[in-house]
């Protein structure tokens, strides 16, 4: 660590490049650095970078605890003793009222579009580990809320307290998971980017599996103290996730941006193990980072949220924000509440949950062979074909939903849900997330994925708010046929991402940087190569 000083000096001195000649320099530093393991075999990869893999699987307990909090509150509605606590009788059980039901389960993603905005700011102003540890603080405040919620007497209180807990947990949601997004796209190198970015999907079905098997244990407890424990099970995954913050290194490309070089190496020294060569890899980000700025014309360190919408930044974020709102189109909001919908349909209580519990491990299953799958295959046929397949799932459910009232249908809409999970746990949804996280610039990489789950989840929360009027009994009363709804949603979105998802596996930054300033269209990026003079190709179209 003695010589620090020594390389943040050479660091600067090689970016200290008279204007005339900074644009080509700083762009043949961060060729001439660039680490060539974008086409590295899995396994290899993981023994050449060994902390990476370690640090990012500590730091995945925020999305642990995001998967696990999300199913928590939002399965607890499908249990029995919750029903009737919160809800009104309805022939000889009870529900929730569709109103109530929206309400709810529109304040987690709308929390999280608060949680993403405060999380864009906060990280790029103090670092990704403060706006980890905040979002986990308010984590535990949207806990208790919704615990305190069952002790009044009125009804309306304990449902109004439930929606401020539901919204203080979904800011926190929105903190963690945006700030961990940002933190693994900052830290891995190309080959293990597409593992480990799926690492989003995979723990979140983790955390909704340890989720939904902690309310299965519950089904059978009497009384209020059935869903309370669910709801207090929550604060240790906080704790944990706490403790492996104060362990972890600081992003290395934040402290670069805020020009703390002598930390910036020590970070990335905590992140390699001997004989890799940080002070090539941290003059890289540095180089990176001033191509951006020139590229913008700038010369203040600082990126605000309109430098997402400008030049070539403008295409990545529609990009980033697509990806990150596929999860809507394929049908991810009625699979997290999957057990409600299947009860309405007729399903019992138990089946409904043991459904959910075995849907989000086949889920699992998927997203960890996508592990391996993304660092082989590429992202854009993945995805098209994952999408074009749930629509057709999608569109078997609707035609069976035609049939109402029969058994069969029932348990072909149970199995049809499962498919569909298998399918987009495997393709699109892993894939998806890896877009959003590899497509966006050093620069701007905090605010702009902050903006991506801001859209994300205003989107969500628009999802959430109206499915139910889709299929509960006081509503529209759809049931199965909401299936055509997400058939249709899957085609427009296989054709979307056809037409603007460029392909940038086994990229580095600074690839991917030439390729989205040359204006390729997408479906040129994955044959790009390369060359002193670049040839004049055709106009994106996004």
């Amino acid at each position: 660590m003695a010589n620090n000083k020594y390389g943040a000096q050479m660091i600067e001195d090689s970016i200290s490049l008279p204007d005339s000649t900074s644009l080509s320099a700083t762009r043949d530093v961060a060729r001439n650095n660039d680490l060539d393991d974008g086409n590295l075999p899995l396994l290899q990869c993981v023994k050449k970078f060994p902390k990476i893999v370690l640090y990012a699987l500590g730091l995945s307990i925020g999305i642990l605890l995001y998967g696990y909090d999300f199913v928590i509150v939002g399965t607890i509605t499908a249990m029995p003793y919750f029903q009737s606590d919160y809800g009104t009788p309805h022939f000889i059980s009870y529900i929730i009222p569709a109103t109530w039901l929206a309400v709810w389960s529109a304040a987690t993603p709308l929390g999280i579009v608060a949680g993403a905005g405060f999380a864009g700011w906060l990280q790029d102003r103090f670092g990704r580990r403060p706006s980890l540890l905040v979002a986990t603080l308010i984590s535990t405040i949207g806990v208790s809320s919704s615990f305190a919620s069952s002790y009044p007497e009125n009804i309306g209180t304990r449902r109004i307290l439930f929606l401020i807990g539901k919204l203080i947990i979904g800011i926190a949601l929105g903190g963690l998971i945006c700030t961990t997004q940002t933190y693994l796209s900052e830290i891995v190198p190309p080959s293990l980017r597409g593992p480990l970015i799926t690492l989003l999907p995979i723990f979140t079905l983790l955390g909704q599996l340890i989720g939904s098997g902690v309310i299965f244990t519950q089904l059978k407890v009497t009384g209020s103290k059935s869903y309370l424990i669910c709801l207090a099970s929550q604060w240790p995954f906080s704790a944990a996730l706490v403790l492996m913050v104060i362990i972890a290194p600081e992003s290395p490309v934040w402290l670069v941006r805020k020009n703390r070089i002598d930390d910036a190496l020590k970070s990335q020294y905590r992140l390699h193990r001997r004989g890799v060569d940080v002070l090539a890899t941290v003059q890289t980000i540095q180089a990176s980072i001033e191509q951006e700025r020139i590229d913008l014309h700038r010369g203040d360190s600082d990126a605000s949220f309109s430098d997402c919408f400008k030049g070539s930044s403008l295409r990545r974020t529609l990009i980033v924000i697509f990806s990150s709102a596929t999860t809507n189109f394929w049908g991810l909001p009625l699979l997290a509440s999957a057990s409600y919908f299947l009860q309405i349909l007729g399903q019992s209580a138990s089946n409904s949950i043991l459904f959910l519990i075995i849907g989000i491990v086949v889920g699992l299953v998927a997203n960890i062979f996508s592990a391996w799958g993304v660092s082989y295959f590429q992202r854009r046929p993945l995805m098209v074909i994952t999408f074009g397949a749930a629509a057709v799932c999608w569109v078997s459910v609707g035609i069976s939903g035609c049939f109402k009232g029969r058994e069969a249908v029932v348990w072909f809409t149970t199995a049809m849900l499962m498919v569909i999970t298998v399918i987009c746990g495997a393709g699109v949804w892993p894939v998806s997330s890896i877009v959003a996280a590899e497509t966006s610039s050093l620069r701007l990489r905090g605010k702009t994925v902050g903006i991506s789950w801001i859209t994300g989840g205003l989107s969500a929360g628009v999802f959430s708010i109206a499915i139910p009027y889709l299929y509960n009994p006081d509503a529209a009363d759809l049931g199965g046929k909401t299936g055509f709804f997400f058939g249709g949603l899957s085609l427009i979105g296989t054709a979307v991402t056809w037409l603007i998802v460029p392909e940038m596996k086994g990229r580095t930054v600074s690839e991917i940087d030439e390729m989205f300033e040359q204006r390729l269209p997408a479906r040129q990026f994955g044959g790009w190569t390369r060359s002193n003079e670049p040839p004049i190709l055709e106009k994106a179209t996004c």
